[in-house]
This record gives structure tokens, C-alpha cells and sequence, in this order.
């Protein structure tokens, strides 16, 4: 795994610069459909460590100012990034599981057109087999336990994060906000607070077509067989 060392005489001034580290960074975790977004260590050994430093630190002083990745695939791999950039902070949010496979399910009508293909992260356990893969409910529900695991495991390695459920990030935003804060500063990121807007979130967007009962039934049957425990 591989990056290409990119340079520019004048980065703050030319966006073709910034637009391909970005676009580096984001390849560089891309992975085929037959491998898991969770790297192996086998794989984590061939990532050009060096190389990724350089981009991660092009990304960082681009602006001169701290930077925000929402990439999950990160979270995955949380342990190796934290060995190449040791003051990284992976903020974890945590949802309700019925409410993830629900999305999920929508996230697959939206982007494939069905709920039965596949769409959104690969754990470590992918591919999965034929009859899990054959049964939408269970494949959504396998996938998100998978995951959980994954994220588990990874964060247990000694990497700086912060919790939060989503729920109360959405009930006192500014608090969870305070809170990472405060956690960047333990880090040695000073970051200077800034007074925000934040919007309110209460419906679904209008673009997502309504899942059938019957799969949510399923669903929430095979998450609670599983072992997760949720509100429905």
C-alpha cells in the first residue's frame, strides 16, 4: 500500500495540491470487494508508513489548523495510524443497533437499488457465506456485530478515544463538543472553541424509501439473538 509523495511549490494557494492528498488518503484505504475494510496485521506490514505520514501531515498543515476525518475505515485501523501519528484522537458514536441496520437497509436501496447487495463496511469476517448473504436481515445484523467487534478490539490497543452515545451527542451537542475538546487538549492540540450552529436532525431524509415490516421484524429477531441489547 503505497502513496505517492505529492509536492507543490505554493500549497496553500493551489487546490489541485490539496484536492490529491485527500484524494491519496481516501484511495490509499480502499480495499476490493473480496477484502475486508479491516486491515490484517499481514497487510498493516505493507502500508508505506512513511509515505502515509507525509500525507496525513500535508492534510494537517494545509490550513495550519486541526483536521476532522469522518472515515470509519480509519476507526478500523485505529491502532496503526496511532503508531504513525501518535497525538490522533478516534472519537467512537455510538447508536442504537436496530437504528444502524435500519440505515444500513436504506443505505442499500439508495446506492445498489436493493436490500439484498451488500453496501457500507466489510469486517474482518467478510465474506461472509452464501445462506447469511442470501438472508438481508441477518447479513445487516451479522455485519454491524462484526463491526462493534472490530472497533472493539482495535481501541483496546492503546488508542486515545472518546465515547459518546449519538443520542446524547444530538440532545448537548455543545457538550460533547466541550468534552473532545478538552480530550484534544490532553493530546497537545490546542484547539480554539468556536461558537457554532448546530441544526437539528429529527427526520430521515426524504430519499429513502421505506424498508417492508417484515425485514424489520427479522432484524431486530437477529440482533437479540446475537446479544445486543437496544430500545425498539
Amino acid at each position: 500500500m503505497t502513496f505517492n509523495t505529492i509536492r507543490s511549490i505554493n500549497p496553500h494557494d493551489d487546490s489541485l495540491y490539496l484536492n490529491n492528498i485527500f484524494l491519496t488518503f481516501g484511495l490509499g484505504w480502499r480495499t476490493n470487494e473480496h477484502l475486508s475494510h479491516c486491515l490484517s496485521q499481514a497487510r498493516k506490514k505493507q502500508i508505506d508508513k512513511v509515505g502515509l505520514l507525509s500525507v496525513l501531515n500535508s492534510m494537517l498543515f494545509a490550513y495550519n489548523k486541526a483536521m476532522v476525518l469522518k472515515n470509519v475505515t480509519c476507526g478500523f485501523n485505529a491502532d496503526v495510524l496511532t503508531e504513525i501519528h501518535p497525538r490522533s484522537l478516534f472519537v467512537r458514536i455510538e447508536r442504537n443497533v436496530f437504528d444502524v441496520g435500519r440505515s444500513i437497509l436504506q443505505g442499500r436501496l439508495r446506492y445498489t437499488g436493493s436490500i439484498s447487495k451488500w453496501w457500507s463496511l466489510k469486517p474482518s469476517t467478510w465474506p461472509f457465506s452464501q445462506a447469511i448473504m442470501a438472508d438481508p436481515a441477518k447479513s445487516v445484523a451479522q455485519q454491524i456485530v462484526d463491526c462493534n467487534k472490530d472497533i472493539d478490539n482495535v481501541l483496546s490497543k492503546g488508542v486515545a478515544t472518546i465515547s459518546a452515545n449519538y443520542e446524547d451527542i444530538v440532545n448537548d451537542p455543545k457538550g460533547f463538543v466541550s468534552k473532545v475538546h478538552n480530550k484534544l487538549d490532553g493530546l497537545g492540540w490546542h484547539v480554539e472553541p468556536r461558537r457554532v450552529q448546530f441544526p437539528k436532525l429529527n427526520k430521515l431524509p426524504k430519499n429513502f424509501k421505506n424498508i417492508p415490516k417484515s425485514i424489520l421484524t427479522e432484524l431486530k429477531r437477529n440482533l437479540l439473538s446475537m446479544g445486543c441489547d437496544f430500545e425498539y
